[in-house]
């Protein structure tokens, strides 16, 4: 019985062995230096994405209505967010809607899904966010939002610009993962028709000034108390008659 379970045992360590590869093997038996440790991973080197207003120029005359596009071109490298900060004048350019009437948001993309949307045509500034996750994440060239402009006056040639904003936060930026290199590439708008300088000021906030108000302090005015007089009453002194008693 027991040489039998013997013969049996030899058996299952010769299929084990015979289903290893021929390294394992020799490891196994002692004849192979193990392998040293596996190389490092490459860091990751991540592609540098081109952001930019399509078209670069436009053409318009006063009073028009026209979309130039935020445009990310990222050849390979995958996407999970952007962010495009933009600046322009609002003298010469104002935000609209379909309609033409000033607006605070512009057109978002189908790409990348809206998580922040505002355009100011006080202080002359765009803030648009997108953000895919989880991935897979978009690479390629896409849209991540439109804006609409309507003309107000005439720039000449010179035009005006519709610029990035790489200084103040939240500035320009595209990740995956992380902030990855950008380029960007600005629009300008040439505006036909009568040019005027537009007067781009900025209205102070009024901060109040406290106004301090002194309040009298009344002082108690003495109340005169008259002080009653003691009035002596003279009292009568009985002056005694002598009564003279006849005596005969």
């Amino acid at each position: 019985m027991k040489h039998k379970s013997l013969i049996i045992f030899v058996l299952i360590a010769s299929l084990l062995l015979a289903s290893l590869p021929v390294e394992a093997v020799q490891r196994f038996a002692g004849n192979l230096e193990p392998n040293p440790m596996p190389p490092p991973k490459l860091a990751f080197q991540a592609g540098t994405v081109a952001v930019s207003i399509e078209p670069p120029t436009r053409t318009v005359n006063t009073g028009d209505t026209f979309t130039v596009t935020i445009q990310i071109a990222a050849g390979a490298q995958q996407v999970d967010g952007a962010h495009a900060s933009i600046f322009f004048n609002p003298g010469w350019l104002q935000v609209v809607d379909a309609s033409g009437v000033p607006t605070t948001t512009i057109i978002p993309g189908t790409t990348l899904d809206m998580m922040a949307n505002q355009a100011n045509n006080t202080t002359g500034r765009i803030d648009y966010s997108g953000f895919k996750l989880p991935c897979p994440c978009p690479s390629g060239t896409f849209v991540l939002a439109t804006i609409r402009f309507k003309a107000q006056v005439g720039t000449g040639p010179s035009g005006t610009p519709v610029t990035f904003n790489l200084s103040q936060p939240p500035w320009t930026r595209v990740t995956f993962g992380g902030n990855l290199p950008i380029t960007t590439q600005d629009g300008l708008v040439i505006i036909n028709g009568p040019t005027a300088t537009p007067t781009f000021t900025q209205t102070p906030t009024t901060t109040p000034t406290a106004t301090f108000t002194q309040t009298p302090t009344t002082t108690p005015t003495p109340t005169k108390t008259h002080t009653p007089t003691t009035t002596h009453t003279a009292t009568d002194t009985p002056t005694h008659t002598p009564t003279h008693t006849r005596t005969d």
